[in-house]
């Protein structure tokens, strides 16, 4: 069985903090966990008299996650096209 590298994953025990699993166990170290800003609205390319698009559309976000073999998801890092996030958290477009 592979285990999931050593980092901070949701708690198992309590799912508002973040806890340090050493890549064999888990350790007594937690932290709380940071919320995820909100990204701004998905983008849908424009569309023709026809009601089609051109058929092209571009990589909108990205977002590296860990999925643990519980279902818990932790998100490692995520970005938006043409936005980035500002010092309040907040995306801003540019």
């Amino acid at each position: 069985m592979t285990l999931p590298l050593a980092g901070w994953y949701r708690d198992p025990e309590d799912g508002a903090l973040l806890r340090w699993w050493t890549g064999a166990e888990w350790s007594d170290q937690r932290r709380t966990a940071e919320p995820m800003p909100v990204p701004p609205p998905a983008y849908y390319p424009e569309r023709g008299e026809s009601g089609e698009t051109d058929g092209t559309i571009d990589a909108f976000a990205t977002v590296e996650m860990t999925v643990m073999k519980n279902g818990t998801l932790t998100i490692i890092e995520a970005s938006v096209a043409d936005y980035e996030l500002d010092s309040n958290g907040d995306w801003i477009g540019f």
